[in-house]
């Protein structure tokens, strides 16, 4: 027997569904992924805030193998603040991805709350979905501030 739960929390018994109660299901799994995944987003933002440095000679970046701290893409800078050397492992750890994946995605969330809050008001509202919002936040981390601020958002 599988049991899941709906958005309320309340038990869900998927083998006993109907035809139209899976879809129902569906669209309830799918809505709960996408508030995970916003989760995850506000979790990576509020990390990024607790591991800031002012110096970029401390700040993380792309490239960090071995302590080499003269990386040439720094997470953070150019309106997004710069976060410490080597904060990306633990959160890589305690979400049990990749360092790389955890910088990029420290990276992706410092662009959409620093310099693309249209784009990450429409992510907060579940308009646009965090994986779209981050494909955007990639396209536009190397504008400059002033660039930025002309084009629209979304």
């Amino acid at each position: 027997m599988l049991i899941e739960t709906d958005l309320a929390g309340g038990p869900v018994r998927v083998d006993d569904l109907d035809r139209d109660s899976v879809l129902w299901f569906a669209e309830q799994a799918k809505a709960r992924e996408a508030a995970a995944a916003l989760a995850v987003l506000h979790a990576t933002i509020r990390w990024c805030e607790t591991n800031t440095v002012d110096d970029p000679k401390w700040a993380a970046g792309f490239g960090e193998v071995g302590g080499d701290l003269d990386c040439p893409e720094k997470i953070g800078g150019d309106g997004r603040p710069m976060v410490a050397a080597f904060s990306a492992e633990p959160l890589a750890a305690a979400m049990e991805i990749s360092t790389t994946a955890a910088l990029t995605l420290m990276a992706d969330a410092l662009e959409l709350a620093h310099r693309l809050p249209r784009v990450m008001a429409r992510v907060e509202a579940l308009e646009v979905p965090v994986w779209r919002a981050r494909s955007i936040a990639q396209a536009t981390s190397s504008l400059s501030p002033l660039i930025h601020r002309r084009r629209p958002a979304v």
